[in-house]
């Protein structure tokens, strides 16, 4: 979807007027000491603004924007030091969700992460930290209908927080995508 220089003021207008308002120096330093290390209250204003489903096609219910569009909402909410999952959800797992084909795992994570009920992360480097196929540290195999993991991943952005992890791998003919479920059992 293509935005015209007003709609992208608009996003930016709405974005710092929220960082101005919810995202002080003093209401950061208050997240960052919180269990979840972010604001459940602004994590809904968020997906209320369509922010974190930014980069997720409508269909799946998100707003359907591109890298330009990011590349604003990235420098406002850094530039407020916001402290959310926004880049490891609505960026990097969305992003890897979209661009891996799996018609199947969209549909299952996308709209959930657009609406900030999945928060979701990626799983792609070692401890070298490169994201190159060469920095991948974990190994798939085929294990009793499923996948077998083994390796380290690091570098997890909030993958303390996460319900949904999203391990890149080795397998035998590259690399592939895994999905791991991490909601808490009751």
């Amino acid at each position: 979807m293509t935005t015209s220089a007003e709609e992208r003021n608009a996003i930016c207008d709405a974005v710092r007027g929220l960082m101005q308002d919810r995202s002080s120096e003093n209401a950061v330093r208050s997240t960052m000491e919180t269990p979840q290390g972010y604001d459940p209250a602004l994590w809904a204003q968020l997906v209320e603004l369509g922010i974190v489903g930014l980069l997720i096609d409508p269909e799946y219910g998100g707003t359907g924007l591109g890298p330009l569009e990011l590349e604003l909402v990235m420098e406002e909410t850094g530039a407020a030091l916001l402290c959310s999952p926004l880049l490891s959800s609505g960026v990097l797992a969305a992003g890897l969700l979209s661009a891996c084909g799996d018609k199947d795992a969209q549909a299952r994570y996308l709209p959930g992460i657009a609406a900030g009920t999945t928060i979701a992360t990626a799983a792609l480097t070692g401890d070298a930290g490169t994201w190159t196929p060469e920095g991948v540290t974990v190994d798939a195999r085929s294990a009793n209908g499923g996948a077998l993991l083994n390796g380290v991943a690091s570098y997890v952005t909030h993958g303390q927080i996460a319900n949904l992890l999203l391990i890149v791998a080795k397998t035998g003919s590259g690399l592939g995508i895994f999905e791991v479920d991490a909601t808490p059992a009751d």
